[in-house]
């Protein structure tokens, strides 16, 4: 049975809104027993928190009819309903290539580990002739100029000379 009781909880089987507001200190549950550990909600002053029991995922497309520009952003400065500039765009993932864009033409990309940093290539342990490539003047794999390789043999190649103090310098 669905039912409306605005002085208490409501048991509704679908609703359309155009708009839900919730105030600075609300939050959405989804779980069904209105915890905030598996919510969506306001945190501190201006932020926004999610929170999950388990994973999370994001589905891009969903509905399979907007393969060309089904990219997940993570943009700065855009307002709630305006478009932003490439320059606001802080990270993307390519929903047509699964090619990750960090940074853009105003700043750059750095990526910090607190710990050891691992490079895994074939981690699916399928092929044995893939590689890890640093390129220049590249925005696609098969793009630019490869400055760099190390195969999935092992082996290490510079496309110019490697200079080795110890061996170089006078001192």
């Amino acid at each position: 049975a669905y039912y409306t009781n605005p002085a208490s909880n409501s048991v509704l089987n679908t609703v359309d809104i155009q708009r839900l507001d919730v105030n600075n200190s609300g939050f959405i549950s989804f779980y069904g027993n209105g915890s905030q550990d598996h919510s969506i909600g306001a945190y501190l002053d201006d932020d926004i928190r999610i929170n999950s029991y388990g994973a999370m995922y994001i589905s891009l497309d969903s509905n399979g009819n907007n393969d060309s520009a089904a990219d997940f952003k993570i943009v700065k400065h855009a307002g709630g309903s305006s478009a932003w500039a490439a320059t606001q765009e802080l990270f993307k993932v390519d929903g047509e290539t699964s090619a990750v864009t960090i940074g853009n033409s105003q700043v750059d990309a750095t990526i910090n580990a607190l710990a050891s940093m691992v490079l895994n290539i074939d981690s699916d342990n399928n092929s044995s002739g893939e590689s890890f490539f640093v390129k220049h003047n590249a925005n696609t794999s098969g793009g630019g100029s490869t400055l760099f390789t190390v195969s999935a043999a092992g082996n290490a190649e510079a496309t110019t000379s490697v200079r080795a103090p110890i061996f170089y310098d006078s001192n």
